[in-house]
């Protein structure tokens, strides 16, 4: 992209950048092609998309007595850095003074980085977005300007205490004993100045029983300043649940159907198991009683019950005698039938009547109880 550098003076021009880089060398490229100087790369950064605009000054002899004194040292505290913000501008109008102060040289740098810039750079970069001849402005001050962002320290400590927090709520549970221990704390970040917002990522509306088994969980936790993203932190933790289960009370054997002797209530170690426990909870009113459960396995005394080692019990049992009925022309027939397989309300088994050779098909209707099919 060139241009003639006297038609940056004499008329206005909207220049398209269409590739920037962090070191701002597309911005310099421009400003290097409109004039003879060279230009050196600066370590600010602008928007991929930006138009620049070369604004003439229509009073020459105003902009002869422009005067830049640059901050060797400028620390910001905005995203977005101006001229105003390292160094400061006299000129012979308020105009011209207030479109210096306001040029835009790009993004501020990381906090706890530095970019530096000339003054052979800002004023390509001028003469670029401006229209302001070099030789129509007279430099004081320091010969540079490093530019870094004020910023602040924020504790690895501060940053595990609102992981641990969230964790710790989402793991919640009656009863539950809740022991976390940060793996490794954080290292201390430094951020820029401004109002802090530690964002721990969502695990998900709740947790599942069988998030409780976890021995090891991370938390991620994004760092915002001032509505602006800046990081993100994971926190690692080691886990230790401890929580209200039904344990066996004394050996049981498979098929055995429990009952309130059998089992108890303890606090027991969560994290770890292969399967959640059977808790409390999960023999509330809207949920099968123990009486209506029967071992998959067997047990021995202090074994944790689990939702694999109990089953429904069935209302029909393989062996059993049930009762069969059917209807006909509005009369009910009913007959013993032997159980050939373990049924619950609304399975369809294979029941077999009395010196019947084989088999017919009936569906459990209560316990003890089977109906023909139609």
């Amino acid at each position: 992209m060139t241009s003639p550098a006297g038609s940056l003076v004499s008329t206005m021009r909207s220049i398209r950048v269409t590739r920037v880089t962090r070191a701002f060398a597309a911005v310099l490229a421009v400003a290097a092609a409109a004039l003879p100087c060279g230009g050196a790369a600066m370590a600010m950064t602008v928007p991929a998309e930006t138009s620049i605009t070369v604004t003439p000054i229509a009073d020459t002899a105003a902009s002869t007595r422009i005067a830049i004194a640059l901050t060797g040292e400028a620390q910001v505290r905005r995203a977005q850095v101006t001229l105003g913000d390292i160094a400061h501008v006299e000129a012979g109008d308020a105009a011209t003074r207030a479109s210096l102060e306001a040029l835009p040289l790009g993004s501020a740098p990381l906090a706890g980085e530095t970019a530096e810039l000339t003054r052979a750079t800002l004023a390509r970069w001028i003469a670029l977005r401006l229209g302001i001849a070099p030789a129509d402005i007279v430099w004081r001050g320091a010969q540079a300007s490093r530019i870094s962002v004020a910023a602040r320290t924020v504790t690895g400590e501060l940053v595990a205490r609102q992981a641990s927090e969230t964790l710790r709520a989402w793991l919640a549970r009656d009863g539950a004993r809740i022991d976390l221990n940060v793996a490794q704390t954080p290292h201390d970040l430094t951020v820029p100045v401004g109002t802090l917002e530690l964002k721990p990522r969502r695990l998900s509306d709740t947790a599942s029983d069988a998030a409780l088994l976890a021995r090891h969980m991370s938390v991620w936790v994004d760092v915002w300043v001032d509505g602006r993203f800046v990081r993100t932190v994971p926190v690692s933790f080691d886990v230790s649940v401890t929580a209200p289960a039904y344990v066996a009370t004394e050996p049981l054997k498979a098929g055995q159907t429990l009952d309130g002797s059998a089992v108890e209530v303890r606090d027991v170690q969560w994290s770890g198991r292969s399967a959640p426990p059977m808790r409390p909870s999960d023999n509330d009113e809207a949920h099968t009683s123990m009486a209506a459960l029967r071992l998959r396995r067997p047990l021995e005394t202090g074994d944790v019950l689990t939702a694999r080692t109990v089953e429904t019990t069935p209302l029909v049992a393989r062996g059993d005698w049930a009762m069969l009925s059917e209807s006909h022309a509005g009369v009910r027939l009913e007959s013993r039938a032997e159980v050939l397989e373990d049924g619950r309300l609304g399975d369809r088994v294979q029941v077999r009547l009395r010196h019947a050779k084989s088999a017919i098909t009936a569906r459990v209707t209560g316990a003890g109880t089977v109906e023909v099919l139609p």
